[in-house]
């Protein structure tokens, strides 16, 4: 995730703290392959779209609404636009529902969902799902004098699993304060001692107004 990102979605929860709200979160695919079960697969969340704020107990919106036809005109190509939505202080946790949802618009494709709550970012929660097709053997038993037989059938196969989240790009904040040349750190003089320094100096000619106190 980005941390312009980051960024907007803690706010979102601190302004919507006791209720459930839901958008769109718009992500890439960076790398990884589906079809192998040994690929490393990244994904890199980049913005959200907020699209409903609810009640303390649900949230969903229309999928159809034209923001979202708007928005994927002009999205980078590749733009993938999934699930996000809040549990506020109820902790970030796949309900019953949110897997139901999961596993249903996984059918014909792959999936997304990000859960977040008010804690923060290392208690949110980040699940995928597709589909496979693939071909089981099935026997069919014999019945009035037939013989039994094995057949192949097709059938789909939802997978699932569960994403790490990290913060891998720096914001425009963070840029903005490199561009400037950083941050100073306020320098505390230290306190002299006046008298032992004119022992030390005295033949050197001291002037204690010379002397930052």
């Amino acid at each position: 995730m980005t941390e312009d990102l980051i960024g907007k979605l803690l706010l979102m929860c601190k302004t919507v703290s006791d209720t459930e709200w839901s958008g769109v979160l718009e992500v890439t695919k960076e790398s990884g392959d589906l079809s192998d079960s040994d690929s490393e697969m990244v994904f890199k969340a980049i913005d959200f779209i907020l699209m409903s704020i609810d009640t303390p107990g649900n949230t969903g919106f229309d999928w159809n609404d034209p923001i979202l036809f708007d928005r994927s005109i002009n999205a980078k190509e590749g733009t993938l636009f999934l699930n996000l939505h809040s549990h506020h202080d109820l902790g970030a946790f796949f309900s019953g529902q949110d897997l139901s949802e999961l596993r249903d618009k996984a059918e014909d494709n792959f999936y997304l969902m990000l859960v977040v709550d008010n804690k923060g970012i290392d208690s949110w929660k980040v699940k995928c799902a597709w589909p496979t097709d693939e071909k089981i053997t099935k026997t069919i038993s014999g019945f009035f004098g037939f013989t039994s037989k094995q057949i192949e059938e097709e059938v789909r196969v939802i997978n699932e699993m569960d994403l790490d989240i990290s913060c891998e790009e720096e914001g425009e904040l963070t840029t903005r304060i490199e561009e400037i040349g950083g941050y100073q750190k306020a320098v505390i003089q230290p306190e002299i001692d006046y008298p032992s320094f004119r022992n030390q100096y005295a033949a050197n000619d001291y002037n204690p107004d010379k002397w930052i106190r």
